[in-house]
């Protein structure tokens, strides 16, 4: 049997790494936002989903004092279906510098789905989401 000398070792590992970084299955950030977006609607943490609104998506959603409107309320629980998201999948996305347009399917627990559109911006670095619409 041959053996691999101990100078090929660390190439082998940069090809391995590189094969790694470059799966097709890899989540954009902007998807990762969305995500994110509806892993806190589902745990009812509302004050910290409105966070991930663009600035002024999040100032027309709360009420004085920085509270979480109720109607706002309302639609994330119908949104999610009382916390019953079981997945998000990107059906398209396309990025242009600081701004993003995904349309996405929301799988829920009851086998149901549900399709949506959001344009994102890219605030202080972070994607932010604008207004979710249905589609």
């Amino acid at each position: 049997m041959k053996r691999i000398s101990k100078g090929w070792i660390p190439v082998l590992c940069l090809l391995a790494l590189c094969a790694a970084c470059s799966s097709s299955s890899s989540t954009s950030e902007a998807e990762l936002a969305i995500q994110q977006f509806y892993d806190r609607l589902g745990s009812e943490d509302y004050t910290a989903a409105l966070s991930l609104y663009k600035t002024d998506v999040r100032e027309a959603l709360q009420i004085s004092g920085g509270q979480v409107d109720q109607g706002y309320v309302e639609w994330a629980q119908e949104e999610t279906k009382m916390g019953k998201v079981n997945g998000i999948e990107v059906v398209e996305e396309s990025v242009d510098g600081d701004t993003a347009e995904v349309k996405y399917r929301i799988a829920y627990g009851d086998g149901s789905t549900s399709d949506r559109s959001v344009k994102l911006t890219r605030e202080d670095g972070e994607w932010k989401l604008g207004y979710i619409d249905n589609l």
